[in-house]
């Protein structure tokens, strides 16, 4: 895999994707951070966004998703109004939770309804305290509705 510094162009494509995805613009924050580096794939197309060599993203190789990882993770936290793109664990289980291989439905208090299978979203206690990251593997309003079941499988978590 290929690294080089980022071009104002793959902040361009970045920026993009963000925007495709979540539905808000960071262009602005991409562009004040530094020491980003794009690495390529051998088909030349972008996988992973590194800054100060710490994994900011990957790119889904089959339909091109952003997947974030801790620092984009806080960004979007911060950008993304309240109930967007949001998990939110049940407030006296979240100590049990955190660090645990799979997030049940019944641990689950509320999600937003636009979301659906397979998306990327952020873990959030009844605070609004990011947790982590998670991948649906059903929609918010089946996971509402179930008392069993798995809901999401984290990718990571942000607090020990």
């Amino acid at each position: 895999m290929r690294c080089r510094p980022a071009a104002t162009s793959d902040i361009i494509t970045l920026s993009s994707l963000i925007e495709y995805q979540f539905g808000i613009d960071i262009s602005k924050e991409l562009s004040r951070l530094n020491d980003i580096y794009i690495c390529f794939g051998t088909t030349n197309r972008m996988r992973r966004v590194l800054i100060k060599g710490e994994l900011l993203a990957s790119i889904r190789a089959g339909d091109y998703h952003l997947i974030p990882y801790k620092h984009l993770a806080k960004i979007l936290h911060a950008r993304i109004p309240y109930p967007r793109f949001r998990l939110v664990l049940v407030g006296e289980m979240v100590r049990d939770i955190v660090g645990q291989n799979t997030i049940f439905a019944r641990h689950v208090a509320a999600c937003d309804y636009s979301c659906s299978a397979g998306d990327e979203v952020l873990v959030v206690d009844e605070n609004d305290n990011l947790l982590g990251v998670a991948v649906l593997k059903l929609s918010c309003e089946t996971i509402i509705s179930a008392l069993r079941g798995p809901a999401a499988v984290p990718r990571f978590w942000c607090v020990e």
